[in-house]
């Protein structure tokens, strides 16, 4: 019989395999760093698969990188791509706290703070949609948006679901 899940209850029950699956594409920073050192640390392979899909994450967020202030002196601190279900830009602020935003696919419903063509952006902070957004972080959301729809048409498309989709996933 199946049943469908709470977005909260799915996301939390979620975490451990999501953790699994976005650990396989950070570690290609922790590559570039761990050459460096006399002794690299032992690091699992990243499948081809990942890495294409990191790659592509890159293109559709051109000239944005790993480093670049994208808003408000927001600066892009990881790229992640997290299995099927989204794209992952953190983003860390000049006190420290860092924020999420999520690159999906856009669905038939529930628009994200910049829809494009074929994704839908959305801010992860910890509401269901009904917390407000911090202006400068819709700002730096927005800005994302803006550089999605400069590369959707030749960047390699993204292989990630909707939000509707990920929130009414059955189990």
């Amino acid at each position: 019989m199946q049943k469908k899940m709470q977005r909260r209850n799915f996301l939390g029950n979620s975490a451990a395999g999501a953790g699994a699956m976005l650990l396989g594409s950070s570690l290609l920073s922790q590559t570039a760093e761990a050459k460096g050192t006399k002794k690299a640390a032992k690091l699992p392979k990243v499948s081809a698969k990942e890495k294409a899909a990191l790659k592509a994450l890159e293109q559709l967020i051109a000239p944005y990188t790993v480093g670049s202030v994208v808003a408000h002196g927001f600066v892009i601190q990881d790229l992640k791509v997290s299995g099927t279900w989204s794209g992952n830009v953190i983003l860390k602020a000049q006190d420290g706290g860092t924020f999420q935003v999520d690159i999906c696919r856009r669905g038939p419903q529930h628009d994200g703070i910049s829809t494009t063509k074929f994704y839908s952006l959305y801010l992860r902070n910890g509401g269901d949609g009904g917390k407000q957004t911090h202006e400068d972080h819709g700002i730096a959301v927005m800005r994302l948006g803006n550089a999605v729809k400069e590369n959707e048409s030749t960047a390699p498309r993204l292989n990630v679901a909707s939000k509707n989709a990920f929130w009414t996933i059955s189990v």
